[in-house]
């Protein structure tokens, strides 16, 4: 198969790939929180507390949506604000126990589901595919860092 081929038959296969597990997704995740505001959970409990403008740009939002989603979630007691010592006009978005316990059940279902996919793949099929999805996931958050700091310099110029 001609490389061109190969990229077309890969980009389909990931749009379709996405389709189906957005709808799988979504018939998992609880009615408590939206996925943008899991994306938030999942952020602040992977990497820690960021700030409003750090979380909005990592899910490519305005800042008044990020306001709002963590207004949400600070009213359901997922996440708390907190102000820096050093600089009280600086609030991070950190998340609480609670909200460790909501990512922490939507892993589980994360996991029963892509026990689910992979019935059918051998080991070395897992492994392959793990290695590809790194490198996937690499290029999309380099890319993403690329655009945030376009999006800076117009903002500065």
């Amino acid at each position: 198969m001609a490389e061109m081929d190969i990229d077309k038959e890969l980009a389909k296969l990931i749009s379709d790939h996405m389709t189906e597990y957005v709808i799988a997704f979504a018939k998992i995740i609880d009615n408590e929180v939206s996925a943008s505001q899991y994306f938030i959970l999942q952020t602040i409990e992977e990497s820690g507390p960021k700030t409003s403008s750090e979380l909005a740009a990592l899910l490519g939002v305005s800042l008044p949506a990020i306001t709002n989603l963590t207004n949400k979630l600070e009213t359901k007691g997922y996440v708390e604000r907190q102000v820096m010592h050093e600089d009280r006009r600086n609030i991070r978005v950190m998340i609480t126990a609670q909200g460790e316990s909501i990512v922490q059940r939507m892993l589980n279902k994360h996991c029963k589901l892509s026990e689910i996919l992979f019935t059918s793949f051998s080991p070395e099929e897992k492994e392959r595919l793990a290695i590809a999805y790194r490198k996937m996931i690499q290029v999309l958050k380099l890319e993403a860092g690329m655009r945030a700091v376009e999006q800076d310099e117009a903002m500065e110029g």
